[in-house]
């Protein structure tokens, strides 16, 4: 099996492609155009390909008109470019022939020379404001391109609130916001009512007087432990004489021989 290049065969490929992504929800947009030259057989294969010409378009995506302006303006201020520098190699050719011209004497061909050199120079600056035009008509449309993708975004995310606005119920909202909030006035006025009846239940079992005597107990022995010497501590902490007969309603001031849970049923006081 004889391939195509072994036999000769000449393919010419002339490609051009602009690919620009867009933002937010479009797709890429890719232009590409192929062109294939005479006359090549392919042999894949037992099958037999002959192509004699092709061209084809392949478009992936929606068209869209901006984008594609957009593409030929660049392509157009490439080209544009392209086509300066050739002529400003044009011109330098030119002055070399010219000078070479004027060496050998020949000063009316020097000067042809010369004007072409001119012409092409000129050319060449034509060529560069254009293509620097090309850019500023792209930017304009870059532009445009990401207000109109901006305003595309904000018209989806209003009507997104839109329809999350109309599947909301506001009065059942509020009634179960309302309901919510007395079930927990409820759970605070039930734990306030059973911290009143355990304690209720403590002055019953215990009393009032009984209660305070444990734990002026609880706190000697804790005090012993810690080896501490807590009617000292009692005696520096210890109220004023006459604060402590106001708030006890002038009673008389209990003698430290009272022991010293008296002491401490004092300072509560």
């Amino acid at each position: 099996m004889t391939h195509w290049a072994e036999s000769g065969a000449f393919l010419n490929f002339t490609t051009r492609c602009a690919s620009i992504s867009k933002s937010f929800f479009s797709s890429t947009l890719l232009y590409c155009e192929i062109v294939v030259k005479p006359h090549v057989h392919f042999h894949p294969d037992t099958e037999f390909i002959r192509i004699s010409s092709l061209s084809a378009k392949l478009k992936m995506g929606p068209r869209d008109p901006l984008l594609e302006a957009m593409a030929e303006v660049k392509v157009n201020a490439n080209q544009l470019r392209k086509q300066a520098t050739k002529a400003e190699s044009m011109s330098r050719a030119q002055e070399d022939k010219a000078t070479k011209a004027m060496k050998k004497g020949q000063f009316q061909i020097s000067r042809i020379h010369a004007g072409s050199a001119i012409r092409e120079k000129r050319r060449s600056v034509t060529l560069l404001s254009k293509a620097a035009e090309a850019d500023v008509i792209y930017s304009d449309l870059a532009a445009a391109k990401s207000t109109r993708d901006s305003t595309r975004s904000l018209m989806k995310a209003s009507k997104a609130l839109d329809s999350a606005s109309r599947s909301i119920n506001l009065e059942r909202t509020l009634a179960i916001a309302n309901a919510f909030v007395s079930r927990s006035e409820d759970f605070k006025l039930a734990g306030s009512a059973l911290e009143g009846v355990s304690r209720d239940v403590q002055m019953a079992e215990y009393g009032a007087e009984g209660a305070e005597d444990e734990v002026d107990k609880l706190m000697e022995r804790l005090a012993d432990n810690a080896g501490v010497d807590l009617r000292q501590n009692l005696e520096e902490n210890a109220a004023p004489s006459d604060e402590i007969g106001v708030k006890a309603g002038k009673q008389k001031e209990p003698d430290f021989e009272d022991g010293l849970a008296g002491r401490l049923r004092a300072l509560r006081s």
